[in-house]
């Protein structure tokens, strides 16, 4: 069963599949999110979207939503349910079929413990959780959940420290694919084999 999978998993991490993901991500950030965004201002009379990467006192972070209106938090609240998630959505399959991909394009190079793999679904569940977290405090403005914009904050941070260890693993399988190895007979250099 383990070993039906494993092939399964390996035969989708294929370069193809990877620059469709990165296709869909690049459709998804240019066309999708930006025009969210636009949207959100239009909505909010010129505010854009939270900034919960940077720390804010929760009293100035209600005060920006405040300042949204209803209809701009609505529309905000929305966005972040439907296109924030499935952005998520897009980001962490890229991650995965990238991170699975580097490793399969240098086998027997690669340090990849398979715990790894479970960065980019930790990243999407932090997406998922923040994007609740500012729908939650969107909709239910005036109330004011002092904990949840801390919680917030902590969240994106977790994910960007996802980000960058799966950035750090997809590298270190590059660099193992590009630098040759040395054999064991006559110290010659094997071939590197382009991966799939």
């Amino acid at each position: 069963m383990y070993a039906k999978r494993q092939a399964a998993i390996n035969k989708a991490a294929t370069l193809k599949n990877v620059l469709l993901l990165g296709l869909l991500y690049l459709i998804m950030t240019v066309f999708i999110m930006s025009e969210a965004e636009r949207e959100i201002e239009r909505s909010a009379y010129g505010i854009g979207r939270l900034q919960t990467f940077l720390f804010r006192s929760p009293d100035k972070l209600y005060e920006q939503i405040g300042r949204y209106g209803t209809e701009g938090r609505a529309l905000y609240a929305a966005v972040e349910m439907t296109a924030g998630i499935c952005y998520a959505v897009v980001i962490a399959l890229l991650l995965a079929g990238l991170m699975l991909w580097s490793s399969s394009a240098s086998p027997g190079k690669t340090v990849f413990p398979k715990r790894l793999l479970a960065l980019p679904l930790v990243f999407f569940l932090l997406t998922v959780f923040n994007s609740v977290g500012i729908a939650w405090m969107l909709t239910y403005y005036p109330a004011q959940y002092r904990f949840l914009p801390l919680i917030i904050f902590l969240f994106s941070k977790l994910n960007v420290l996802a980000v960058l260890l799966c950035t750090v693993v997809i590298g270190r399988n590059i660099v193992c694919w590009i630098t040759p190895q040395k054999s064991g007979v006559a110290g010659g250099i094997n071939s590197i084999h382009p991966p799939r």
